[in-house]
């Protein structure tokens, strides 16, 4: 081992910057990576909430036409899907608000719980209009397929951006959002 004194210049040479969207000095990186994470997951719970809270919206009828079938898992099993989505979604909510739930800290995070939340909710909705049995043609389907896409693009766009904008924000930043 060398005892040789570093000279300032070397010391700052040796250390590595922050890599971008890293956060700021108070919120660690694996913090941002654990509320990237839990905005990804919150989509796919959402939507199976959805799944299960709106329920089968077929007609009765022996022979039904599908534009599309579900999934067997999704017909079998909707009641533990909602249940496993439910549990999902409220970690990935609970990940998410504790950085907003601090009195002065950034209010954006709940825009973007609310905002995936909302594109998941739509996404299952969507699903289940387009995997309904009906007698002739699903017009109802074949509609939110026009619709549903941009309805859920649209909140998960919202929800990208607030993300970031609250990832990126330095912490006891006030913002827009926040009166003074």
């Amino acid at each position: 081992m060398n005892n040789t004194p570093t000279t300032s210049v070397e010391q700052a040479s040796n250390t590595t910057p922050a890599a971008p969207g890293a956060g700021s000095p108070k919120t660690p990186a694996t913090t941002t990576l654990a509320r990237f994470v839990a905005a990804l997951a919150m989509v796919p719970a959402a939507a199976a909430m959805a799944w299960a809270v709106v329920g089968d919206v077929s007609t009765t009828t022996n022979d039904p036409d599908y534009l599309y079938q579900a999934p067997e898992l999704l017909q079998q099993n909707p009641t533990a899907v909602g249940l496993v989505g439910l549990v999902t979604a409220m970690l990935a909510a609970a990940v998410l608000c504790t950085k907003a739930l601090h009195p002065g800290e950034e209010p954006l995070w709940l825009v973007s719980v609310l905002s995936f939340g909302a594109a998941g909710f739509a996404a299952g909705f969507t699903g289940r209009a387009v995997t309904a049995g009906v007698i002739g043609a699903n017009i109802g389907g074949t509609f939110m397929l026009l619709v549903g896409p941009a309805v859920v693009g649209a909140l998960a766009l919202v929800g990208v951006c607030t993300f970031t904008l609250a990832a990126t924000r330095p912490n006891g930043s006030r913002g827009a959002l926040r009166p003074r």
